[in-house]
């Protein structure tokens, strides 16, 4: 009784009638258990794995669990870390954070270095003072950014002085590389804010909340990227080879829709059973094929050697067979069967009843009667 009564969701609703209609709405939830029913995604794991950037990581694990009793529920825990981590594979996965240190997330940038609202002004003759106060360290994060996305729109530049042609600013590169430098700034904004679990006074852990204003977006702007260098790789494919490996990002075709696996995890098991299964059997026939190849060439010449004994065995028989046949009087089986023309007798007959035509003796009897 007392498990179902903490496992209940306890409503307090209120009902108000107005003009005829009938508004049901929540007020509050008494009660909730703690326990999920469901655990279908886990907002708080982290993933340390760099092998997580594959899209196909936790497919080849499958693969690798051993066939035995407890098959099914490895898979099961396995599509339990996928689902939790998916969340985390999907903000940095295509960036290749996964396993990397913070400071590293992001590219390499002079700090002394002046704004990029004032990197174009001559600083020659300029107290070092007065560029520490314009420099990107004494600024906000915002002039972080700027550097960071500047930095990496100067890797897919084509030469240092293509500053304001319509080559950085409207192909496909230099939006890729500016969304690039986007992503990875927020990402590191997500990761310093403190979202750490908390123990409260009464011993329970709060787990606070990611800053939706920026997850949100992020992942527009993972999509945005993503339209971009599919359009790219549709143009130019080596430019978009060396986009990829100059922004160090990565770009995973997505599967057709009748490859995809649905989202639950009786599918996922059963699809990935289906796939062991062929892979068993295409294994085992390798290996069958390969022993009959080898004892096909060490037994070789003896299978051969007897086949020739036994079609001479056999010719030597139906060589008997015919001569105690032929000594028998018995007719042979490939005499021809007298066929008649039946067209050319019936057109035959059909002329020699026209020419020489003889009426019945009921007609020539009749003839002499009446005579």
């Amino acid at each position: 009784m007392i498990v179902l009564y903490k496992n209940l969701l306890l409503y307090k609703s209120a009902c108000s009638k107005i003009d005829g209609y009938r508004n049901i709405y929540l007020i509050m939830v008494k009660r909730q258990s703690s326990r999920p029913r469901f655990p279908f995604f886990n907002k708080h794991m982290r993933v340390n794995d760099p092998a997580c950037h594959d899209p196909d990581h936790f497919e080849k694990l499958a693969h690798e669990v051993p066939l035995d009793e407890r098959y099914v529920d490895t898979l099961s825990l396995l599509w339990k870390e996928k689902i939790g981590s998916e969340r985390e594979v999907t903000l940095k996965g295509d960036d290749r954070m996964i396993g990397k240190k913070p400071q590293n997330w992001v590219p390499n940038i002079n700090e002394n270095s002046p704004k990029a609202n004032y990197a174009e002004l001559d600083w020659e003759g300029i107290p070092e003072p007065v560029k520490k106060i314009f420099s990107i360290k004494f600024g906000e994060r915002r002039d972080y950014s700027d550097a960071w996305k500047k930095a990496l729109i100067d890797k897919v530049r084509k030469h240092e002085l293509d500053i304001n042609s319509l080559e950085v600013k409207s192909e496909l590169k230099a939006k890729i590389a500016w969304s690039t430098g986007v992503i990875r700034s927020w990402t590191l904004l997500v990761k310093q804010i403190d979202n750490k679990p908390k123990l409260l006074t009464n011993n329970k852990m709060k787990f606070l909340q990611k800053p939706a204003h920026i997850v949100h977006p992020l992942h527009l702007m993972i999509a945005f990227r993503r339209k971009l260098l599919r359009q790219l790789r549709e143009v130019d494919t080596a430019a978009f080879e060396k986009v990829l490996s100059e922004l160090k990002i990565a770009y995973h075709v997505p599967k057709r829709p009748e490859e995809q696996i649905e989202k639950k995890r009786k599918a996922w098991v059963e699809a990935l059973l289906k796939e062991r299964i062929a892979m068993e059997k295409d294994i085992k026939m390798e290996e069958l094929n390969k022993r009959f190849i080898v004892e096909r060439i060490q037994c070789g010449r003896e299978i051969k050697k007897r086949l020739e004994e036994l079609d001479s065995e056999e010719t030597e028989i139906k060589t008997r067979l015919k001569e105690l046949a032929r000594t028998q009087g018995e007719m042979p089986n490939n005499v021809p069967i007298y066929q008649p023309k039946l067209i050319e007798e019936l057109s035959e007959i059909a002329a020699h009843a026209i020419l020489y035509h003889r009426p019945d003796d009921s007609h020539r009897r009749d003839k002499l009667l009446t005579a």
